[in-house]
């Protein structure tokens, strides 16, 4: 949200830490937005971009700006790290860790945020990375706990990965990008040597998540390369949003799941504002790509303009998704607190499935995968309920059950009532 060039950018091309860009709106505006999220128990993560700035912030036009470096303590000459654009900041030079620490410091006292997500987090280096972790160290202690001891300090770190879990265990999250295994889940594809292992999106302290910003949308990828029907029929296909979701979701740790994948949105990451695609350099399966620049950064069509919110399949993927998302979230949070007691997601298997707590609080989420229908057995110690069918009759321990292709199933050994998600309101 700081104010960067242009007015149609995604952020990273920041001149200035200290105001929300001209292109959003006004400070108050954003005020308004961070308390209504507050008043909802929604918290407010705002994505900060600390590893560069533009040839426009004040620091660099103070010495020459535009590339003009050598003279500037401020900035590195060329990155010591992978990944760098625009200037590169020195985060060795003790004027430029005050800077950077004020501006976390302003966003959480002004704005009320509840926290950040650090992009390029392993570019917080010096003239070298041999203070990296004392960097990013200060900034979360000095910065963030300073004002708020529960602070979110997100870090989005692909190199030093060995790192990672010195961060982790001090409190912050690390980036885990899990996108192409939710991608094949959506196209229906997992019998590959590493294909939708979900192992490192069950972990505590590093988010994982269906897609971000920087990857492509898993339903694009099914409506363009989905197995059998997922690619040529959208009821097929939006069925299996929900399965996307829980297998995420309903897994330990922090997860994301990106803007409208609960509606199976499938643009491409690479449209433009009508919905043309570009080729985003992302290989489809067999190597198929497309021809066209990508328009990463340009809008995109929205649901309320594509209709969606009168389609029947789109707004089942959204309710199923919704009473998935409030038995963790309102209606049993305390059984999915700790680690979950086993679960069975290793690629190649058609069936995974997770299961949480004990005794009358044990909940067993199983999702299928694949494109063919599939048997399983209800696991022992305890009678089940079907969530999401909202039944009210027990089903047997070790009874034989039958789950459709790209579906998924929720039992718990306490009933639960099925929410009623108010289509309304979308």
């Amino acid at each position: 949200l700081c104010e960067f060039d242009g007015n149609l950018s995604w952020g990273y091309s920041p001149n200035h830490y200290f105001a929300i860009d001209k292109a959003y709106g006004t400070e108050e505006q954003f005020k308004t937005i961070v308390d209504e999220c507050h008043k909802r128990g929604i918290a407010v993560i705002v994505d900060m971009v600390f590893n560069h700035a533009t040839g426009n912030h004040p620091l660099e036009r103070l010495y020459g700006g535009f590339g003009n470096l050598k003279d500037n303590p401020y900035f590195n000459v060329s990155a010591p790290h992978g990944a760098s654009v625009f200037e590169d900041w020195n985060h060795s030079y003790a004027a430029t860790k005050d800077h950077l620490t004020r501006a976390l410091k302003f966003w959480l006292q002004e704005y009320k945020v509840d926290g950040f997500r650090m992009d390029l987090s392993h570019g917080f280096c010096g003239t070298n990375c041999s203070d990296r972790v004392s960097n990013i160290n200060h900034y979360y202690d000095k910065g963030v706990k300073s004002v708020l001891n529960d602070g979110y300090f997100i870090l989005e770190h692909w190199e030093g990965m060995e790192e990672r879990g010195g961060y982790v265990s001090k409190g912050m999250m690390c980036w885990e990008n899990t996108n192409e295994r939710y991608q094949e889940i959506a196209m229906g594809f997992y019998k590959g040597t590493n294909s939708s292992d979900l192992s490192n999106a069950n972990k505590d302290g590093y988010v994982s998540y269906t897609c971000s910003h920087d990857e492509q949308r898993p339903f694009w990828k099914a409506k363009q390369f989905g197995d059998g029907a997922v690619k040529t029929s959208e009821a097929t296909r939006l069925n299996r949003v929900p399965t996307m979701v829980a297998l995420c979701a309903m897994l330990n740790g922090p997860q994301m799941i990106y803007q409208f994948e609960e509606l199976g949105y499938d643009y491409s990451f690479c449209s433009n504002a009508t919905g043309s695609a570009g080729n985003n350099n992302d290989k489809a399966p067999y190597g198929q790509t497309q021809a066209q620049p990508c328009h990463d950064t340009d809008a995109k069509p929205v649901p309320e303009s594509l209709g969606w919110f009168t389609n029947t399949n789109r707004l089942n993927a959204y309710k199923k998704t919704g009473q998935i998302l409030q038995l963790r979230t309102k209606i049993a949070p305390s059984v999915f607190e700790g680690n979950p007691t086993s679960s069975d997601l290793a690629h190649g298997k058609q069936l995974r499935s997770v299961i949480w707590g004990s005794g009358n609080n044990r909940i067993f989420i199983i999702g299928n995968v694949g494109t063919t229908n599939m048997t399983f057995t209800l696991p022992t110690g305890n009678n089940w309920y079907d969530y999401l069918a909202g039944s009210t009759s027990q089903l047997a321990a070790g009874k034989s059950m039958s789950i459709a292709g790209g579906d998924v199933k929720v039992y718990t050994a306490s009933k639960y009532t099925l929410p009623n998600i108010n289509l309304n309101e979308v």
